[in-house]
């Protein structure tokens, strides 16, 4: 599948697959879909938002890896992360 983008027809591509997910979920009893987006993702992170998926939901926690260098640090709540 191409990327989805904020717009143009990735976009509408994207609403049909998000579209038959919800539609899925709801099929099954659920009232929303839970999207694994990477937080570099700014085009989908953007497109979720723009369909209304605006709630921070789980996040992943791990030690870091050997030797890496981590420049960033991110608040949740009361709380700081590297990234």
């Amino acid at each position: 599948m191409p990327p989805v983008s904020a717009a143009g027809p990735a976009d509408a591509r994207g609403l049909k697959d998000l579209e038959k997910a919800e539609s899925l979920a709801k099929s099954y009893g659920e009232d929303t879909v839970f999207n694994y987006v990477h937080p570099n993702n700014i085009g989908m992170i953007a497109f979720l938002n723009k369909h209304g998926y605006t709630v921070l939901n789980l996040i992943e926690i791990r030690k870091p890896f050997s030797g890496e260098k981590l420049s960033t640090r991110i608040r949740v709540g009361d709380n700081l992360f590297d990234y």
